[in-house]
């Protein structure tokens, strides 16, 4: 069987360009940030795509429900079919492609396999090492870890239960860092920040916690967009996402969040 293409820097995906543009059908396994813009992006040249994710929603950690089912419908009308709640129970070679079985019952043919699960941060010298771990290297606001003499930073640092993946937290983390370093104790401090999804049919902007069962939402829409609020039981913003036209408001919306931390 071919390979299972991951796209995880430049040289995977230069790796991987012949392999995708020759590709007519492709199955993207993850439907979470990157899996969901890698489908938009393959459909839109014309491959059949399926999307499966053992959750039961798009950008579950992501986006309130109403939110992602506005994305399963864009998707749906670009002709991606869609599998949630399930997951690949096997692949394997079937002469020039690749069958595909999902635990739900359905079986697919095709062409390549792209897998966008995500990332785990890779602990394991930090745990051979005793130092405290959970999903990440657990640590506290100067990146300390158990060890008082060892930090972490990155990908891989879990802070307030969080691992920050993106770029501004860990530059503000490094920039805390280097102070503390130089003997100017500094805790990291993050303002709200901004997360653009790259779905072109669906363009949004979202940031805080916009993920919460519990909000209440307050929203705004046109045919050109929406704007959705998050509150909280005291009526606090907590988050919020813009679509479409209305994706001019989001900087605007940011400076009324509290801080991430």
């Amino acid at each position: 069987m071919g390979r299972i293409i991951t796209l995880n820097g430049l040289e995977d995906y230069a790796a991987s360009q012949s392999e995708l543009k020759e590709a007519k059908s492709v199955l993207v396994i993850g439907a979470g940030l990157i899996g969901t813009e890698i489908a938009m992006d393959l459909a839109s040249t014309d491959k059949q795509v399926i999307l499966t994710d053992r959750a039961e929603a798009l950008l579950p950690s992501l986006l309130p429900d109403f939110v992602s089912a506005q994305l399963y419908q864009s998707l749906g009308n670009q002709g991606v079919t869609i599998e949630l709640g399930t997951q690949v129970k096997s692949l394997r070679q079937a002469e020039e492609s690749i069958a595909i079985s999902l635990e739900n019952g359905q079986d697919y043919r095709v062409d390549t396999v792209v897998c966008a699960v995500g990332l785990r941060p890779n602990i394991r010298l930090a745990a051979e090492a005793g130092l405290q771990t959970n999903r990440g290297i657990v640590v506290d606001r100067q990146l300390r870890t158990s060890d008082p003499h060892i930090f972490a930073l990155g990908d891989c640092a879990e802070i307030d239960g969080n691992v920050l993946a993106f770029l501004q937290p860990i530059l503000l983390s490094a920039n805390a860092l280097a102070k503390t370093l130089l003997g100017q104790a500094s805790n990291v401090a993050l303002p709200p920040m901004m997360v653009k999804v790259k779905t072109p049919r669906l363009p949004m902007q979202l940031s805080g916690n916009t993920a919460n069962a519990d909000a209440n939402w307050q929203v705004s829409a046109s045919k050109e967009g929406m704007t959705a609020r998050a509150f909280d039981e005291e009526q606090q913003m907590i988050g919020f996402v813009v679509t479409g036209s209305h994706m001019k408001q989001g900087f605007s919306l940011l400076r009324e969040l509290p801080p991430t931390f």
